[in-house]
This record gives structure tokens, C-alpha cells and sequence, in this order.
């Protein structure tokens, strides 16, 4: 897996990420103990307290976030009670314990809250039960008050609230895990029996969760993960076996998730775990101090996906990681052809195969729907052997055929239902040869000509019909040249110009009729030029727009005009 993380590098206010959550606007908060933040994309945003200002945090150690149906969140804080953290105003109410007032929130610490079906708040403290609060009226009801005979030692340290999608409220403790009714009452109580292979495998519960199919799972603190039958009232226990790798890889079961491809995920103490309830194995993934995109940290102590997909996970030292399960299209794992080299250029031949140049290990067929690879590279058989294994750019043409570009031998042609190559290489004394064999970039238009840009040799034409390319480069002597034989990216607009982008000559239009290239480049008085003259990138969207990515200069957006190519600027 592939992690990003932001840490306190990045503006983390503190290491040991408890919650992670995505609230209705979109921004992302995280629950540390240090103080609430909230991420925007780009910056953080700390909220922490100040005793002076009575409408900030009351504790800066934050458990679990919540937000209710008017966008506000509720947080469970450790010393100060709960804390609701009003969106219109921005500021935050605190409800807190009044040895007083018997009416009062029964203890400061809070491990869990949770956001009823009309609204209320159900808060489990450690050490006094759970509590149920009224947002409207802030009166709080103590339903442990009442447990009677269920009040067993353990019972009041309540760790995990979760209600299922029949109305029912499942609590977890240290005494087991209770199951309630709508309003409150102890409908069933389930522990750890020794004799008992089917019950609970440790009264300390840590995490619950109902997956898609309607199954709770159960987290344990010493005994790992249990499956629990409503039916049968039996629990199958999924423990950690040191000498089973498969197996998962800790006791203690801080969090479980399920994320939109239905797979469940669990964080350990020692590990991200990842559950084929197919086999009943598991998949584990640990902090590697050797590989920087690994996880920051095996102590995880959140997990969450947001509503792009991202999945993020909270730990205990290295802050948050986020990783793109999108990137599990290459398989559950960086193969070593990825891991060695990287990836330049990809190519998708709409039938489940996607074709992928790397910078040193040559080209590969993936193919999605069965995880086979086929590789391309300089030591494969004759005829179907690449000259250079450094693949800088790849385009499948309207016909299946695969074009490679490569570093320093030119470009290939690859037929994908014979695998034949055929080379094409620069040669200074054959007219209609390409112009250089470093091949930066390749573009097929709206005609089914095939463009070529270069490095060092400018642009190419190929003629299928004869073989030959016609080449465009710079000249010194000539204005109306390309501006840079460095070609990095061609593309076509809905009107059929064609744009290269430089390296160093900024962005060129070709006049097709003349043969001739108009100029764009930056110019430091005027803010509407071009931000940088080293290009990479071009991208034409579906309205027409063309996109310039920079080398430095960020993202340009060009700015039409009914003056046509000469009179458009740009947005930086």
C-alpha cells in the first residue's frame, strides 16, 4: 500500500490522530491530543483550548468526533465531558459533570459518542455508564443509573456505542457487551466464558461495527476480533497466533471499518489488518522504517473513508495516512517492475488491459480482471525485445497498435495481436527519418496522424502510408519556428489546433495550413502571459478548455478569445 501522511510536519497540530471524520461541507477533522483540526485540503485549522475564553475546548485530548444533522459536531474529550462545536458561530459548548447537580453529565471522561435517531447524543463515559443527552433542552439522562442487576465491575466503563440498523444499541465495556433497547434498557448482556468456545473472546470491547450484510463485529482489548450471530447469540472468535502469519496480527482491536468495496479493515495495536471472510485470513500492513510510503505508524487508532474513496488512518505516533484504494488496480501489492523503476505512461486498451511504461524496466500488459502481467523489455525474446528499457511515452492508435517511446532508441510499434515490434530510429542521412530517438511525447489526431515530439529533435508527422515522418525543430533563424525542439506534450482542441508544450520555449500553436507556429511564453510584466516557460503537460477538457501544467509556474487555464490563437491569454 501507497500511504501519504500528514504530520506535524505538515501542520498537524500532534502526532496521535484518535478520530478521523468528513463532515457535510467536505472538510476532513481529526481528534488528536492536542486539539481539534480541521483540513481543507491545503492548510490546517487548529481549535484547542483557552481557559480565559470559556467558548473553546475544555480538553484538548479529543476520543471520537460525531456530526449531527444541522452540521455540528459533538466530540467525546477526556477531563472535559462533551463538547458540541456550533457551526454558525464557530465556537463550542461544553456539558460537563456537576457533583451537584445529579441532572448533570455523570463523569468528565468521555470515550465515545454517538447521534441517536431523533437527535440525541448517547455518550459513553469511563466510569459512569452511558449517558443520553437532550441538544434542545441540554438535559441528560444517566441510564446506568438504572442498570440494576447488569451493573456488574467493568460495566461503567463504556468504550464503544453502536447502534444497528433494526433500532438496536449495542454497548461495549469492560464488562462485556451489552445490547439495549431503543430508550435505554439492558435487553441482553454477552461475556467472556471460558468454558465457552462460542462466547465472547474478552469482556474488555474496544470497537464495534455492522457490516453490509448486517453482521456485528466485536473488538476486543486482549483477544482480537469476534463475528457475531444475533440468531444464535454465538460469537466465532478471530484471534492473533504469533506463529501464523495469516492470522491477525494483534489482540488488541481498536477499530473496524468497512469501506464502499465492502472490505473490512481492522486496527490493531500492531498492525492494519485487512479480513477475507471468504478464507478467514488475514492481510497485515506495518509501519517500514525503509520505505518512506509505507504506514507512519503500526499503532492505528482510526480508520475512515471519506466520499472521494480516500481511506484514512489515524495513529498513535505518525499522525494521519491516507491511501487511494484506486491504486489497488495494479494488484494488492507494488510489483517489482512498479517498486524498481516507477511508471511514465500508461495506455488503457478498453478491454481490461492497461499498458504501463516505466523509466527503467520497459513496458507491461496488466490486465485488471485477472492480475496477469505480461512484460516488454530489452532481455525478452527476439522480435519482441525492446531496444531500451526506459519507456518514456506510450500511445495505443485507432488501429490497436501500441506506440513506445523510448529514452535514447527512438520510437517502436508494437502490433498487440502478434506482439512484433518494429523500430523506427533517428538517422541524419535517410530523408523522412524521425529527427532524434528520445521521444518525449505522442499524440494521434482527429486525421489518425501520429505526432511525435522529441527531445532535442522538436515534432514528427508519420505518414502510415509511407513510412515517413516530416519534422518541425527549432531554428534561431526562423520566428516562426517551434520555439524548443524539446516536445514534452502534443494535444488536439475541439477545433482541430494542435498545441506542443516546450521544455524551455513555452507553448506553441501549429498554423497546419502554413506550416508555421505561433509563440506563448511567459513574460514577467504581464500576468496574464504564460507562468513559466518549461512545460510537461497539456490536457484539453470536455468543454474545450486547455490545461497547462508547468515546471514551477503551477496550473495554467487558457483564456479563449473571439480573436482566435493570437489573441488568448492565461489563469494561472
Amino acid at each position: 500500500m501507497v500511504m501519504d501522511h500528514l504530520t506535524v510536519e505538515n501542520g498537524l497540530s500532534q502526532s496521535t490522530v484518535m478520530d478521523v471524520l468528513q463532515d457535510s461541507q467536505g472538510f476532513m477533522w481529526f481528534a488528536t491530543e492536542d486539539g481539534l483540526n480541521r483540513w481543507d485540503g491545503y492548510e490546517f485549522r487548529h481549535y484547542t483550548r483557552d481557559r480565559s475564553d470559556p467558548t473553546t475546548l475544555s480538553s484538548d485530548f479529543i476520543w471520537d468526533i460525531e456530526e449531527d444533522s444541522a452540521g455540528n459536531l459533538w466530540l467525546a474529550t477526556r477531563g472535559g465531558g462533551v463538547v458540541k462545536w456550533d457551526r454558525a458561530t464557530d465556537k463550542f459548548t461544553t456539558f460537563s459533570h456537576n457533583k451537584d447537580d445529579p441532572a448533570s453529565l455523570a463523569s468528565n471522561t468521555i470515550r465515545v459518542v454517538l447521534i441517536g435517531d431523533s437527535g440525541e447524543i448517547w455518550i459513553g463515559t469511563r466510569g459512569a455508564g452511558i449517558n443520553v443527552l437532550d441538544p434542545e433542552t441540554g438535559e441528560i439522562r444517566r441510564l446506568w443509573d438504572d442498570i440494576g442487576d447488569y451493573a456488574v465491575p467493568g460495566s461503567e466503563k463504556v468504550y464503544a456505542i453502536f447502534r444497528d440498523d433494526d433500532g438496536t444499541t449495542f454497548a461495549g465495556t469492560d464488562a462485556g457487551l451489552f445490547q439495549l433497547s431503543a430508550d435505554g434498557v439492558v435487553e441482553q448482556h454477552f461475556q467472556h466464558d471460558p468454558d465457552n468456545p462460542d462466547s465472547l473472546s474478552d469482556d474488555g470491547v474496544r470497537s464495534l461495527y455492522q457490516d453490509h450484510e448486517g453482521v456485528l463485529w466485536v473488538g476486543t482489548a486482549r483477544a482480537g476480533l469476534n463475528r457475531f450471530d444475533s440468531e444464535t447469540g454465538q460469537f466465532r472468535r478471530f484471534t492473533h497466533d504469533p506463529e501464523d502469519p495469516s492470522s491477525i496480527s494483534a489482540s488488541n482491536v481498536r477499530k473496524i471499518y468497512e469501506d464502499n468495496r465492502q472490505r473490512l479493515w481492522l486496527g490493531t495495536n500492531d498492525g492494519l489488518n485487512l479480513l477475507s471472510r471468504e478464507t478467514g485470513k488475514f492481510t497485515r500492513y506495518f509501519e517500514d522504517p525503509a520505505d518512506y510510503r509505507s504506514l507512519s505508524d503500526s499503532n492505528i487508532m482510526a480508520v475512515y473513508q471519506d466520499r472521494g474513496g480516500i481511506i484514512w488512518f489515524g495513529t498513535r505516533e505518525g499522525g494521519v495516512n491516507r491511501w487511494n484504494p484506486r491504486s489497488w488496480s495494479l494488484g494488492h501489492y507494488n510489483p517489482v517492475w512498479i517498486a524498481d523503476a516507477g511508471a511514465t505512461s500508461f495506455a488503457d486498451d478498453g478491454d481490461g488491459n492497461v499498458w504501463i511504461g516505466t523509466p527503467g524496466a520497459g513496458l507491461t500488459r496488466l490486465n485488471l480482471l485477472t492480475s496477469e502481467a505480461q512484460r516488454y523489455h530489452s532481455g525478452g525474446p527476439e522480435g519482441a525485445r525492446l531496444s531500451d528499457d526506459r519507456v518514456m511515452s506510450l500511445w495505443l492508435d485507432r488501429h490497436g497498435a501500441l506506440w513506445i517511446g523510448t529514452m535514447s532508441s527512438g520510437l517502436h510499434r508494437l502490433d498487440t495481436a502478434t506482439g512484433e515490434l518494429t523500430e523506427y530510429k533517428a538517422d541524419p542521412e535517410t530523408p523522412g527519418a524521425l529527427s532524434a530517438n528520445g521521444v518525449m511525447s505522442l499524440f494521434e489526431d482527429r486525421t489518425g496522424t501520429l505526432w511525435v515530439g522529441t527531445f532535442g529533435g522538436g515534432v514528427c508527422s508519420f505518414s502510415r502510408n509511407d513510412g515517413q515522418f516530416r519534422c518541425y525543430q527549432h531554428s534561431s533563424d526562423d520566428p516562426a519556428s517551434l520555439s524548443d525542439s524539446r516536445a514534452a506534450a502534443i494535444v488536439e482542441d475541439g477545433l482541430g489546433g494542435l498545441w506542443i508544450a516546450t521544455v524551455g520555449g513555452g507553448l506553441n500553436y501549429f498554423d497546419r495550413a502554413t506550416g508555421k507556429f505561433r509563440h506563448y511564453r511567459h513574460d514577467k510584466d504581464n500576468p496574464a502571459s504564460l507562468s513559466a516557460d518549461q512545460l510537461y503537460a497539456l490536457h484539453v477538457d470536455k468543454s474545450g478548455t486547455l490545461w497547462i501544467g508547468t515546471a514551477g509556474g503551477g496550473l495554467d487555464r487558457v483564456v479563449v478569445s473571439s480573436l482566435g490563437p493570437e489573441g488568448i491569454s492565461f489563469e494561472n
